[in-house]
């Protein structure tokens, strides 16, 4: 392993863990994220640079610098010049994250790696938030308290410092991570993309090895995701549950699982007791969040109102990425678009293409030969998309 790539997975596992916010936050003032990113990206852009090795093509990063452009462009459209630098900066975060993936990440042993790093650093955060919610240790930094809606229910006035064992039914508790995944809802959607990451440590006959190293595993991230509260992350579940195991067992015998997983949420109270249902008024005001989305995008149709221009017209943030441009199951239900989860997860992904092209089972096979096809299927799920969130508002106004 090279010295630049050990410190890139360095930066890999405490972009996650967030260790310093927990442990030494008095070490912050001296930026070591900020050095070990630059030695790690200075490094991997000088070896690109000399030997043309990357783990994504020009094409991507074409897609990149062209949204960027459209961010920066949907501000000075509307005379905000200053604005659009600033967004500039704030999305390049995410961008160069891509970059700094894509420019290590050059076969397939070294993704592994990273793969594991992302995995270990999630997991261990998850741990945290088990112990903190069943313990109170450092609970402060990784269990939201958030009040409920039922205000007949008297509070305690002083926090509870054990959450496992509050009583009282007057709040949730939500467990979180720390950094970009402070949000409950993140964090259960980080566990998510990683826990897929699992069924690489799987070992044919090695039932013994696979329960230590992989469901156990698996288990207790997967009960962090129920602590997190966040209907989501069920949902999302629900998706890699049904991807996984539909071929195998088939749809019918899928789908009656699924049914009984969301039974068995529902009773253990996974959802912190919220229903999946529009007319809850977190649900009912996302729904109108969306409503106020398609507004904008009549009034604005080429530009948009510009980048997180939504919450400047509308007090709720649009929750739904589509909205706002795309995402995944998980991300439906909040605004994640220029994050840094999604564009690690997309680097990984574009990573995982081009190793895989690189191999010689890959040699005769031409992925580019139509460039155009990727394109047709962009927008059609544009068109799809925007038409599942229209349904969604029409149901939800005509039941209202």
């Amino acid at each position: 392993m090279s010295f630049l790539f050990f410190i890139f997975l360095v930066y890999l596992f405490f972009l996650y863990l967030r260790p310093i916010e927990l442990f030494a936050q008095w070490l912050a003032a001296y930026r070591p994220m900020m050095i070990i990113w630059l030695v790690a990206f200075g490094g991997s852009l000088f070896h690109v640079l000399k030997h043309k090795d990357a783990a994504a093509t020009a094409k991507h990063y074409w897609l990149l610098f062209f949204l960027m452009f459209a961010v920066a462009l949907s501000l000075l459209w509307q005379g905000r010049v200053s604005d659009a630098f600033s967004a500039i900066g704030d999305f390049s975060a995410s961008v160069l994250l891509f970059f700094l993936i894509s420019f290590n990440l050059r076969d397939m042993r070294r993704l592994r790696t990273a793969c594991f790093v992302i995995l270990l650093s999630l997991f261990l955060l998850a741990v945290a938030g088990v112990s903190a919610y069943h313990t109170g240790y450092m609970s402060e930094e990784l269990v939201l308290q958030q009040r409920k809606d039922d205000w007949t229910i008297e509070a305690p006035k002083v926090r509870p410092p054990i959450p496992a064992e509050d009583k009282s039914g007057a709040f949730m508790w939500r467990v979180r991570g720390v950094g970009f995944l402070n949000d409950p809802n993140d964090f259960a959607q980080a566990l998510i993309m990683a826990m897929p990451m699992l069924w690489w440590f799987v070992r044919k006959g090695a039932w013994i090895r696979n329960l230590i190293f992989v469901g156990l595993p698996g288990a207790l991230m997967g009960y962090c995701v129920t602590l997190t509260n966040s209907r989501g992350a069920l949902l999302g579940i629900a998706s890699l549950m049904f991807f996984g195991i539909r071929s195998k067992l088939g749809n019918f015998k899928t789908m009656m699982l699924m049914g009984g997983g969301a039974l068995g949420a529902i009773v253990i109270g996974a959802t912190g007791g919220r229903e999946f249902s529009s007319k809850e008024r977190s649900a009912e005001e996302r729904i109108e969040a969306w409503y106020e989305g398609f507004q904008m995008l009549k009034s604005s149709p080429l530009f948009g109102v510009g980048y997180g221009g939504f919450t400047e017209r509308y007090y709720l943030t649009a929750h739904n990425s589509f909205v706002l441009v795309g995402y995944m199951t998980c991300a439906w239900f909040l605004s994640r678009t220029y994050q840094p989860v999604l564009y690690c997860l997309l680097a990984l992904c574009t990573a995982v293409w081009v190793c895989a092209c690189r191999s010689p089972a890959c040699a005769n096979i031409e992925p580019l030969r139509a460039p155009l096809v990727w394109v047709k299927m962009t927008f059609a799920m544009v068109i799809l998309s925007i038409a599942a969130v229209y349904f969604f508002i029409f149901m939800h106004h005509v039941g209202g």
